[in-house]
């Protein structure tokens, strides 16, 4: 073997080594490894010496690295009848290059080290009941039941939803915090917002009580979302709709709809109640409704107020509500 094609398998196996010593090796990567230590016996004294230099000067956070025990996940290769090179005397050169890769070794462990351990995920999962949740000094959030919030702990700026969830933004230095919920991405302009993206569903819904939030996709520019309005983004479609909020229900106000479309409304009737509602005729999705309900009037009553006042049916199927 020339020298050239040496180094270059050198320069390969301290690649990998970084890799491995970081517990980001694959599956090729290792046999690859394993394959350049049965070479010869230097190989196999360079990883034992990277072994256990890495040993002494990892974080104590990092599990402990053993020389016997990381080298023992390649004996069954290494000690096969593999003819020994015979080491020649170290030279000035040869030194200088071994120092060298050491050097570079141990400085993209320790990179890789250290951006997996501010990688870290954290999952949030509020099962049964809703769970308060303090995430950074001016962040505020409201993890509804059967619902998850995940992000990394070096990065405060963003969240990934799955479920539903109030977002507290009470400072304006936090106006690059982000949301992802399903394909579409939420990002505050100092605001107080709920979000809605359960799974194995096609609509989210975006809910703004104070300030503003612009409301998009990577494909779609999306709309801007402000107080008392609701965003609303049907994935099938890859539409997003701007509802404002003619309708309240909080602190006990009346329900009202000022000429909103039948979609709109069902949208909207869905979140309150949390109930489903499907409109099986697509052609009466567009009709328009002007109603006033009061606040403590129930779902069927109002549903069939609805359909008198359209002249459609509501028929209830177990848990859900058609109307055609």
């Amino acid at each position: 073997m020339d020298k050239t094609d040496k180094a270059d398998k050198m320069d390969k196996a301290d690649k990998i080594l970084a890799r491995y010593f970081s517990g980001e090796a694959t599956e090729q990567e290792l046999r690859t490894l394993d394959n350049w230590i049965a070479e010869s016996e230097e190989n196999e004294k360079y990883f034992m010496e990277m072994t256990q230099l890495f040993q002494k000067i990892s974080p104590k956070t990092q599990h402990d690295f053993n020389a016997e025990k990381a080298l023992s996940n390649f004996k069954k290769h290494i000690y096969q009848d593999i003819p020994i090179l015979q080491a020649k005397k170290k030279d000035k050169i040869r030194i200088k290059y071994w120092a060298a890769a050491a050097i570079i070794l141990l400085i993209t462990i320790f990179s890789l080290f250290i951006t997996n351990q501010n990688k870290k995920e954290i999952t949030i999962l509020a099962d049964n009941q809703t769970k308060e949740i303090v995430f950074s000094e001016n962040i505020n959030i409201v993890l509804n039941q059967n619902s998850s919030l995940e992000y990394q702990k070096n990065d405060l700026n963003k969240a990934i939803l799955i479920g539903e969830a109030t977002f507290n933004i009470n400072s304006k230095d936090n106006q690059d915090f982000t949301v992802y919920a399903g394909n579409t991405i939420i990002k505050d302009i100092g605001t107080i917002f709920t979000v809605t993206a359960h799974e194995n569903e096609d609509i989210v819904s975006v809910n703004v009580v104070e300030g503003e939030v612009i409301f998009y996709t990577e494909e779609n520019i999306g709309i801007n979302i402000k107080e008392n309005e609701i965003g609303v983004y049907y994935e099938l479609e890859n539409r997003f709709e701007l509802i404002p909020r003619h309708i309240e229900q909080l602190n006990n106000h009346d329900i009202v709809f000022h000429a909103q479309e039948l979609k709109v409304v069902v949208t909207i009737l869905q979140k309150i109640f949390d109930v489903e509602i499907i409109i099986e005729d697509k052609s009466l999705e567009n009709i328009p409704l002007t109603a006033h309900f009061d606040n403590d009037e129930s779902l069927e009553l109002i549903l069939n107020i609805i359909a008198e006042t359209l002249s459609v049916n509501v028929v209830k199927v177990g848990n859900v509500y058609k109307i055609n």
